[in-house]
């Protein structure tokens, strides 16, 4: 088995794209998940998801 080093650790995710906010948000059991509204989903089955707003792509 060869070996690995982690150099650290990060998170994109939208419950924070920290890892500090994105535990802090899943310790505290707050939901991400909401209502599409960046474009019409009412084509789709689905109208809700997990968006990254701090995310500046």
């Amino acid at each position: 088995m060869d070996k690995i080093a982690i150099t650290g650790l990060g998170v994109i995710s939208p419950s924070g794209i920290d890892k500090r906010k994105f535990w802090a948000n899943v310790r505290a059991g707050r939901s991400a998940i909401e209502k599409i509204t960046r474009f019409d989903a009412s084509k789709y089955p689905s109208h809700i998801a997990g968006h990254v707003h701090e995310l500046d792509a």
